[in-house]
Parts: structure tokens; C-alpha cells; sequence
């Protein structure tokens, strides 16, 4: 990473010798900060390029929520359409066993009146 990060070195190696610090050691701690902060700070490009991605992953994810909604509409409307198939299938099942009800009424009453006649 070609940065440099604009740090004081001369306040901070007085900084170090006014605690007590070797002037030596103290110049070679800066030095190693710089390098240190060199090394791991984000330039310009670097946040240019993560900020691209947070927009290419912004507009991926809106897509992918419109397609998540149009996903739960097609849902809906496909259970919407299965549960009317499902009350016209009970309805049927309802008149049949009507049907079969009133078939059997009359049956027992036809046989009730030969049981009473033969009597």
C-alpha cells in the first residue's frame, strides 16, 4: 500500500525523550510507527474502493429483495388459488355426502315401510 499518513514525528520522539527515552530509541520507535501506520492505512483508493462495493451490494440486495417480494406475491396468489380449489373440493364433498345421505334416508324408509308391511 503506497501511503504515507502525515504523522509528527519530531513531537513524537520529544514526547518519548521527555519521558525518559534513549533519543536513539525513541527515533526508532517513530520510525516503526510510521512504517506500521504506512502499512495498514487506507488511502484515498482503498475507500473509493469500498465504497463501490458497498453501492454494488446496496443495489444487489435491493434487487434481491425485489425479487424476494415478487417471490411472495406469486406465493400468495398460488395459495390464494389452492385454498378456493380447496373449498370447491369440500363444497362437492359436502353436496355428495348430502346426496348419499338422502339416497340412504330413503332406502331406510323404503325398508322400514316392507319391514311394516310384511307384518
Amino acid at each position: 500500500m503506497d501511503t504515507n499518513v502525515v504523522f509528527d514525528t519530531h513531537a513524537y520522539v520529544k514526547s518519548l525523550t521527555d519521558a525518559g527515552a534513549d533519543p536513539r530509541l525513541a527515533e526508532a520507535i517513530a520510525q516503526g510507527q510510521i512504517k506500521y501506520l504506512n502499512a495498514t492505512a487506507a488511502t484515498k483508493t482503498d475507500v473509493a474502493n469500498i465504497q463501490r462495493d458497498i453501492e454494488q451490494l446496496r443495489a444487489a440486495t435491493k434487487t434481491d429483495i425485489a425479487n424476494i417480494q415478487r417471490d411472495i406475491e406469486q406465493l400468495r396468489a398460488a395459495t390464494k388459488t389452492d385454498i378456493a380449489n380447496i373449498q370447491r373440493d369440500i363444497e362437492r364433498s359436502k353436496n355428495d355426502l348430502m346426496k348419499w345421505l338422502v339416497l340412504t334416508m330413503i332406502l331406510l324408509d323404503s325398508l322400514l315401510l316392507a319391514a311394516i308391511k310384511l307384518l
